[in-house]
């Protein structure tokens, strides 16, 4: 290959610049208007001046009707010159938007929300962002490659550029133009680059400010929430800058909402006694075994409103959460927790350590007979209604925690829960007065029973089963 050029004068008939390849036999490819108008299309669709395409080895015996087609071709620009990006919003119509959005993402639906704007200040740049109207598989796969198009003065550098949004904005799509960057950057020079991050920035920062006005339209932020809710959560776990405005766009159901309605923070704050000082929430897999779980009984009795955690991502969060307008987050399934007021959490607790002192002997025996099932078993201040319930200690290992470490291989001890008893419920108090073998398949049954109703599946089911088919005869 030659590393040497000429330059000459020139003279052509109008304005403009002609590039002129001479190919190899096996790039002939290159020669066909399709294949060009390709590349064009992908690189320099937007650029401002019209590129045509012409052939100088025209046939001596070109017919008619061929060159007719052929000089059509050639008066026809290759690209559409149309950046919408650069356009003011009222001049362009919702279907060029909706147009330009299937080109960009090969969806066949229209976008649900549409952001076009400007970066000005230290940086200057383009944007157009669109939020899709569902979520696709792809959203949730670790290796997907995900982003927004980078493009330099309208020429294309590259999609899926994920340097220019945080990840749980994964499902917005579109495209950002700065004239701040060379033309010759590359993805390694993107990875540090100080005009990218504060790009990354302001889009993150419309992109929550277009959100918090769509959360005043309960309906229209129910369908969005409905499709990308557990990915925005995410939010609140890797975007420390960013977490206090991610809560405030967060909903969960509640126990004392009706199935299928979440309820904001803001909203849950609002709603509180003037007796309660924290939010409480529930963790579960399933949003119907949190609504009948026992740990709830306590906080329905004084009026408390209990979040109900059941989505994957939530377990995660609790470590993020920790606290929103001054209140903490507390797990209503962990460790020790009061209700009511002061007056009423010092009764509450008198009468506890009075029950526990009456039924230590039945607690211990309780205790010896499940063994290394549980770590502890005590007299509950959280059940009204049901006779017992699982809890877990205070600084215990968080389930999900446990569950990753195990993926990594690593040696990770079980983690054994309380057994709490309700002193005041006739089951309890009938189990308290049986020994031996009557003793020890009652304390099956009060064990696996507190394992069902939190929707968890009981250790051994045949004896399980055995033991509640000989209650029934009796």
């Amino acid at each position: 290959m030659s590393a040497e050029y000429t330059i000459s004068d020139s003279v052509r008939d109008g304005y403009g610049t002609s590039v002129m390849l001479h190919l190899r036999d096996e790039h002939a490819e290159y020669l066909d208007r399709w294949r060009v108008a390709e590349l064009v299309k992908k690189y320099s669709d937007f650029i401002s001046v019209p590129i045509y395409f012409s052939r100088l080895d025209i046939p001596a015996d070109e017919k008619e009707e061929d060159k007719k087609r052929r000089e059509e071709d050639e008066a026809r620009a290759l690209n559409t010159m149309v950046a919408l990006w650069k356009r003011a919003k009222k001049d362009v119509k919702d279907e060029e938007y909706a147009e330009f959005y299937r080109h960009l993402t090969h969806d066949w639906d229209e976008p649900f929300e549409t952001i076009p704007f400007s970066g000005e200040g230290q940086v200057e740049f383009k944007a157009l962002l669109f939020i899709p109207k569902k979520a696709t598989m792809e959203l949730y796969m670790p290796n997907q490659k995900r982003g927004l198009s980078l493009y330099v003065r309208n020429v294309f550098i590259g999609d899926d550029i994920e340097m220019l949004l945080p990840g749980y904005l994964r499902f917005v799509k579109g495209v950002v133009d700065s004239s701040d960057l060379p033309l010759n950057v590359s993805r390694e020079m993107l990875q540090d680059d100080a005009v990218i991050a504060k790009i990354k920035s302001a889009v993150t920062s419309k992109i929550l400010s277009v959100l918090e006005s769509m959360k005043k339209d309960e309906k229209r932020y129910s369908e969005f929430w409905n499709s990308f809710g557990t990915v925005l959560k995410e939010g609140v776990h890797v975007d420390y800058s960013n977490a206090e405005r991610i809560k405030k766009l967060l909903k969960w159901p509640s126990a004392r909402n009706d199935p299928g309605k979440g309820v904001f923070l803001e909203d849950y704050v609002k709603d509180m006694g003037s007796e309660q000082k924290d939010i409480y929430y529930l963790l579960s897999e399933r949003e119907d075994d949190a609504r009948k779980a026992p740990q709830l009984e306590a906080a329905r009795k004084h009026g408390c409103d209990v979040l109900l955690f059941c989505d994957p991502v939530d377990e995660y969060l609790t470590e993020s959460l920790r606290e929103f307008d001054g209140k903490k987050f507390v797990d209503v399934g962990r460790g020790d927790v009061s209700f009511g007021s002061e007056a009423e959490q010092k009764a509450e607790k008198d009468a506890n350590e009075k029950a526990s002192k009456e039924l230590k002997g039945f607690l211990d025996s309780v205790k010896s007979e499940l063994g290394e099932k549980v770590s502890d078993v005590r007299v509950s201040t959280r059940l009204t209604d049901s006779p017992c319930c699982l809890v877990a200690r205070e600084n215990a290992i968080p389930p999900s925690m446990v569950r990753m470490m195990r993926a990594m291989k690593n040696d990770v001890p079980e983690e054994k829960r309380i057994l709490e008893l309700n002193a005041e419920h006739p089951l309890v108090k009938k189990v308290a007065g049986m020994k031996g073998e009557e003793l020890s398949d009652a304390v099956t049954l009060l064990y696996d029973a507190a394992l069902i109703a939190e929707g968890s599946p009981v250790a051994d089911g045949a004896r399980f089963t055995k033991l509640l088919a000989g209650l029934m005869l009796k």
